[in-house]
């Protein structure tokens, strides 16, 4: 990590934008780690307490909403479920029993939430019928 604190000065922190950041004794806000700053700064290298650094902000991966499956079957859920990029858990007890007599009650994270594709989504089944 820096020695020094550093002060982002762009304060519209939009991601993918350049800011500057400023550090130095007594200052106040969030340490950067140096792998992450370029080209003021090698990695290794410590900034001095005026050095000026350039941050590239980043989002993380795209996120992705889940669809809502509650109310399908269970092999339309996971059909949906992974043509939309998500990994599908449910009680195993649930495969020996027929599809059509299956129906799904809830799943966590919930329909709506946005994650990331390959996320597991668990299906809660009960029987119908």
């Amino acid at each position: 990590m820096l020695s020094a604190a550093v002060k982002v000065t762009d304060a519209g922190n939009t991601a993918g934008r350049r800011l500057t950041a400023s550090g130095g004794p007594g200052r106040s806000g969030a340490r950067t780690n140096t792998n992450k700053v370029a080209p003021a700064v090698t990695r290794g290298a410590n900034a001095g307490a005026t050095d000026t650094v350039t941050l590239i902000v980043s989002t993380g991966p795209p996120l992705f909403e889940i669809p809502n499956v509650v109310g399908q079957t269970r092999d339309g859920a996971i059909a949906a479920l992974e043509d939309a990029g998500f990994q599908v858990d449910y009680a195993v007890f649930f495969a020996a029993i027929p599809d059509s007599l299956t129906e799904v009650v809830s799943m966590d994270p919930g329909a709506g939430e946005f994650v990331v594709r390959g996320t597991r989504i668990y299906i809660q089944l009960t029987v119908t019928g």
